[in-house]
């Protein structure tokens, strides 16, 4: 695709539609080229599509749902071919829901009553509190926590038992589930354990990447639970950071969708501490607005300033505007690189 360029005198409405027009250009070519692409199982496959989610809520094209619904048409068939009780046999946390609580999120925002998306998310998220297994046991009411990071329907590992801040991923794929008309019973789930993480992450000294850093009373165990954490950390654990930072610590939680899904907690059941715990998480990521990519952290500072958090909000955001300001009279260009080809 051709570079578009803006001008800086020209109208805000024929830029708008320049814009508008450039994105729908791009869906039409990934469309035609993916469309005829068989679906390979990845965990992520579907996540490239939620690209068009903000052109979508401008221009409402009946092509991006004919897209997506074609992509979800064919990850449909893989899944039933290969998943057991709607899941992976063997998966770790962070990547095991990405199809669910990304790609299905998606498609579930655009219909929610479309009726594949629902039943893979109900199929899904049962996994948590029904038990198809002594073995396979996923969540434990009784202690409230997961039973590993390894989280299959073939497979669990018990030796792997720590609740890091990827298990909230969890929460996200069962509140999905619930909207989608799955066990009540994920309610009770969703509300004790995303309670325990709000009440960690708001009260401590630090924010913590997993349950018991801070607050675990015996010090062997606490040992134990630090050595395990490192190794896991350079697993798959959010991007695993060269070094543990309260930065570091608030951007895991943020690319783990924490801050988001304690404000939705919050709106539903007025906790507080589900507010207190979302500020703590952003305050400590403001000084990221300044940059080009800022728009997780910047969604969430506005939904915080909205209700009535975030007082130094704008103080933060002065060196920001005068940024941009320095630029005002600039064209912007944007422009395609073709990324890489995944084999």
């Amino acid at each position: 695709m051709c570079p578009i360029t803006f001008e800086p005198d020209a109208p805000a409405a024929e830029s708008t539609a320049s814009l508008l027009a450039w994105f729908k250009d791009w869906l039409a070519e990934s469309s035609k080229v993916n469309g005829r692409v068989k679906w390979k199982g990845i965990h992520d496959e579907g996540t490239y599509l939620t690209a068009w989610r903000e052109y979508q809520l401008h221009a409402a094209d009946p092509a991006v749902n004919s897209y997506a619904m074609n992509m979800l048409g064919k990850a449909d068939a893989w899944l039933k071919r290969h998943l057991v009780h709607g899941y992976w046999r063997k998966q770790e946390v962070h990547h095991g829901v990405e199809h669910f609580i990304i790609f299905l999120a998606w498609i579930h925002e655009l219909d929610p009553a479309e009726p594949v998306h629902a039943r893979q998310l109900r199929d899904a998220a049962a996994n948590i509190t029904d038990t198809w297994s002594k073995k396979l046991k996923w969540y434990d009411p009784a202690t409230n926590r997961f039973t590993s990071l390894y989280l299959g329907t073939r497979y669990v590992d018990p030796s792997k038992s720590l609740n890091i801040a990827e298990h909230l991923r969890l929460v996200r794929l069962a509140w999905l589930g619930l909207a989608c008309g799955g066990n009540p019973g994920l309610a009770g789930f969703i509300k004790a354990y995303s309670h325990e993480w709000a009440s960690q992450v708001a009260s401590g000294d630090e924010i913590p990447l997993y349950l018991g850093e801070f607050t675990e009373p015996d010090a062997s165990q606490r040992a134990r639970n630090q050595a395990e954490f490192a190794k896991d950390a350079q697993s798959f654990v959010g991007a695993a950071p060269k070094q543990i930072t309260p930065r570091t610590r608030a951007e895991i939680h943020v690319a783990n969708g924490t801050p988001g899904l304690f404000m939705a907690l919050h709106a539903a059941t007025r906790d507080l501490v589900y507010l207190d715990a979302a500020e703590r998480v952003v305050v400590t990521v403001l000084g990221q607005l300044g940059s080009p990519y800022a728009h997780p952290v910047g969604d969430l500072a506005w939904q915080l300033h909205r209700a009535g958090r975030l007082p130094g909000l704008a103080a933060t955001l002065e060196p920001v505007k005068a940024r941009l300001d320095a630029i005002a009279g600039h064209a912007l260009a944007i422009k395609i690189v073709r990324g890489i080809r995944w084999q």
